[in-house]
């Protein structure tokens, strides 16, 4: 018997149930084949096969699909998102005809959009547009630098600070005893480093118990980068007042503080026979440090001299980047750990932090070992282990201020899975993200709705990008990690409304 006629005798009612043959169609497909000449004994197993698929038909009208209310529930959060996906790409613009008159015409947006959303309970995709597209990830990047260090050295790694004394006490002509030698300092990429800090610093030197120091204030600065110069930073896009310099030792984020000494100043105040000279104390005005390691020791110097200990050497304080330097006897670690970088990295979204922590990833600070390459490094190969593809991910900084940082968000879904399947990473680094609503880079987002304290998420903004990814859970209990992230935009606020209605739809 001809294919054609086995294939047609044996059509399913599932078939018909998905609209792509007619009933009517099928009963004459049938009908047409019962009319074609053939032998006597093919003819009456014909007819009865035509008998049967009628009766199948016409016996069950109301024949349907039984959906699970599971696959219910999928099936109308790919529509619901979807729809709002495709609506977002069209806008309605008011024109006006040579006439005056006005009319009103949809034309298209011209962002890109990618998106994916990730069932973490029933582990599987739910929804995909345009996953496997290379786009700027913006602060979403600051999801990976974490993971990373989660990763890597886990929760309970430190940032240290250290102070330390290479010399000897000596006693001069009149019998007063003075330290000779030079204070160290060596830093470890501590971003919540405050003048509280440096005064404790301060009152360490001060145990040495002298009033005068033959020597200097020196800064181990062996691991100072320019970001400028390697990140890719366009001089254009960079926000005012972002770093320019990360250091190993800085405090206040790299601006000065309010609390530190100020030299006072001549000036003249009053008119002509009254004019006379005063000394003032110059008005504080907060200010980014280009050289935060030298702001640094300078703060020391200027709290010892407050407090009475002087130091000899014309230039009290330096640097150096001597390969065999000897920092001599500790007399104080400051300690920060990862749970107090965390939730400022990721909440407020500092880019200060996120550079810190980076830096910081390299799994030595020798100055031998440690270099820029390494501490990337550390991210791609993490990046392997969840399972994403490198070739899907691109660093070039911590902060994600550069557009030469790319990703798919597939990759960012990769990360979030990763990152749910593991517990030691998943409670600090849920704990540290933005809650919708209530605080951090989105507390005034998501305000209303199913989305309102439900969507922990991370976001990412500069110039023509807006992103944004983290976890929601849905009406059915089920735990989502989304990724959503739109490039190419004239206004970030385009974005962040396409954002909040589709997490408003996943938490329905």
């Amino acid at each position: 018997m001809p294919k054609f006629l086995l294939f047609s005798l044996t059509l399913q009612r599932k078939y018909y149930t998905k609209k792509i043959l007619t009933r009517k169609f099928i009963i004459a497909i049938l009908a047409l084949i019962a009319a074609l000449p053939l032998s006597a004994q093919i003819s009456d197993e014909i007819d009865a096969l035509i008998e049967m698929q009628i009766d199948s038909i016409v016996s069950a009208p109301q024949d349907t699909i039984i959906l699970t209310p599971e696959q219910t529930w999928v099936l109308r959060l790919q529509q619901r998102v979807d729809s709002v996906a495709h609506a977002a790409k069209t806008t309605r613009v008011t024109k006006r005809d040579r006439r005056g008159r006005r009319y009103t015409q949809v034309v298209p947006m011209r962002f890109s959009l990618g998106c994916c959303v990730y069932d973490l309970t029933a582990d599987s995709m739910l929804y995909e547009l345009n996953g496997q597209d290379m786009m700027i990830p913006a602060s979403t990047q600051k999801l990976f630098i974490s993971t990373a260090a989660l990763a890597t050295h886990g929760v309970r790694h430190t940032f240290d600070t250290t102070v330390s004394a290479n010399g000897s006490y000596q006693t001069d002509s009149i019998g007063r005893r003075f330290f000779q030698g030079d204070i160290y300092l060596k830093g470890g990429f501590d971003p919540t480093l405050t003048f509280a800090d440096v005064r404790a610093i301060a009152d360490a030197v001060k145990s040495l118990g002298v009033d005068s120091i033959d020597g200097r204030i020196i800064v181990d600065n062996r691991l100072k980068r320019r970001l400028m110069d390697h990140h890719g930073w366009m001089y254009d896009r960079i926000p005012l007042n972002e770093e320019i310099f990360i250091t190993p030792l800085s405090y206040e984020e790299g601006f000065t503080s309010p609390d530190v000494p100020r030299d006072s100043i001549w000036t003249t105040t009053g008119r002509g026979r009254y004019a006379r000279r005063v000394r003032i104390l110059p008005s504080y005005r907060k200010q980014r440090v280009k050289h935060p390691e030298l702001y640094f020791a300078q703060t020391i110097y200027k709290l010892l001299q407050a407090d009475s200990i002087m130091f000899s050497a014309e230039e009290p304080f330096a640097e150096t980047a001597d390969p065999n330097l000897n920092l001599g006897k500790s007399l104080l670690t400051l300690r920060s750990p990862i749970s107090k970088v965390l939730p400022r990295m990721m909440k407020r979204s500092s880019n200060f932090y996120a550079e810190s922590m980076l830096l910081n990833l390299c799994p030595s600070l020798a100055p031998q070992q440690w270099s820029y390459a390494e501490c990337r490094k550390v991210v791609t190969d993490m990046v392997a282990n969840t399972g994403g593809r490198p070739s899907e991910y691109s660093i070039v900084d911590g902060s994600g201020l550069s557009h030469s940082n790319l990703c798919t968000p597939r990759m960012q879904i990769s990360l979030l899975r990763f990152v749910r399947l593991n517990k030691q990473i998943y409670e600090p680094l849920y704990e540290s993200l933005p809650i919708a609503g209530v605080d951090g880079t989105i507390s005034d987002r998501m305000r209303t709705g199913n989305a309102y304290r439900n969507v922990r998420a991370k976001t990412g903004t500069v110039n023509g990008v807006s992103t944004l990814a983290g976890y929601v859970t849905a009406s059915n209990g089920h735990e989502l990690a989304f990724s959503i992230m739109v490039n190419n935009l004239g206004s970030s606020t385009v974005g962040r409304a396409l954002q909040n209605e589709i997490c408003n739809e996943l938490a329905r």
